[in-house]
């Protein structure tokens, strides 16, 4: 998982840096306060990754916090971090209360169901989702605020069809989730 990390690492430092370029602060004693809500599984069945992407958020806020130090800005990026326990409807209530502590740039959440389910409040409540695991090709919707850094399912499954097609397997029986996640990933592999 520690690779994992990594690679999560670049993306969301950029996408956190632009937002919080761009999105409304506060002012608290002449330093700007921006506040960034994350919704991740830090339990349930997607803990491992909620765990992760947690360790990968805090390090990309600590080094945009330091280098607003290090440069003299008097602004500071505020965590705020809620556990979806891996639950869609969790998700969107957590959303709800972000967007009621007037955050407007959400990390999360993870999954497709989840991300998919928020991304249409999200939209109508002018707020930006950033999403390292929303790989479900039909969790895209033309227009609105989920940014996925994640190639979607057609691609992953084509990928893992032509590894399988390469390695001489010709027959194969598949599980998968019953979301939008597995059935999409399951129709990509075997299309």
């Amino acid at each position: 998982m520690i690779g994992f990390t990594r690679k999560m690492l670049g993306p969301m430092l950029l996408g956190l840096a632009i937002c919080a370029a761009c999105f409304s602060t506060s002012t608290v004693q002449a330093k700007e306060i921006q506040k960034i809500g994350a919704i991740l599984p830090l339990s349930g069945n997607l803990s491992e990754m909620g765990a992760a992407f947690s360790g990968a958020v805090q390090l990309a806020i600590d080094e945009i916090n330091l280098s607003y130090v290090t440069n003299g800005v008097d602004r500071e990026i505020e965590l705020i971090v809620h556990d979806s326990g891996s639950d869609f409807i969790t998700a969107l209530a957590k959303l709800e209360t972000l967007n009621d502590e007037g955050v407007q740039f959400v990390i999360g959440p993870a999954g497709s169901e989840a991300s998919f389910i928020c991304s249409e409040y999200a939209t109508n409540n002018n707020m930006l989702l950033l999403s390292g695991s929303s790989t479900a090709v039909g969790a895209s919707i033309e227009g609105d605020n989920l940014m996925r850094f994640v190639y979607n399912d057609k691609f992953q499954g084509q990928a893992v069809a032509d590894l399988m097609y390469n390695d001489g397997i010709r027959h194969i029986a598949i599980l998968a989730q019953t979301d939008i996640y597995g059935k999409g990933l399951m129709d990509a592999i075997t299309s």
